[in-house]
């Protein structure tokens, strides 16, 4: 009991919850649902509208894009990302996932191919015209003063692309 209890709290302690496979999630067939995110058809739009009806929450667990939506309208930054590269993606855009593992923790950003690379660290867009994953991790650390440890870049599948320190 005392392991769990351990692994839970190590959990929390960590920062985002578990990345979320996209792979397997069916679109519900929820009409207002799916005229939210009909709606969202560019990153700006999609950062903006988390802004607005989401709020930060850490959990322990990854939401589902519908489940942040219909639930609570909260969630963390895993959160966050999942639900930018999903709407996004069902827009046409190609999408990332970057986890950076910094000296507080891991933090997860979504990340949308556009003019070059832009990203959103929760729910603010950041359209810097990136060339390379490391320029955005760079950004990130940098705007919040941060250490960086290491990072790693997942596809919308979840495939591994790359990683650094």
């Amino acid at each position: 009991m005392k392991i769990i209890i351990f692994i839970c709290i190590l959990c929390l302690l960590c920062g985002c919850s578990f990345i979320y496979d996209l792979t397997n999630f069916t679109v519900p067939n929820d009409e207002e649902f799916l005229a939210v995110i009909n709606s969202l058809d560019t990153p700006k739009k999609i950062c903006k509208y988390m802004e607005v009806n989401f709020t930060y929450e850490s959990n322990l667990f990854a939401y589902t894009p519908y489940q942040m939506w219909v639930l609570n309208r909260a969630g963390d930054c895993n959160d966050y990302a999942t639900w930018a590269i999903f709407v996004a993606h069902l827009h046409g855009y190609e999408v990332y996932q970057i986890v950076v593992y910094a000296s507080y923790g891991k933090h997860m950003l979504g990340v949308f191919v556009e003019d070059g690379y832009s990203y959103s660290d929760n729910y603010t867009y950041n359209n810097i015209h990136a060339k390379t994953f490391q320029e955005i991790v760079n950004h990130h650390i940098k705007a919040w003063g941060l250490t960086l440890c290491k990072y790693r870049v997942y596809d919308y599948d979840l495939n591994f692309i790359e990683g650094g320190k």
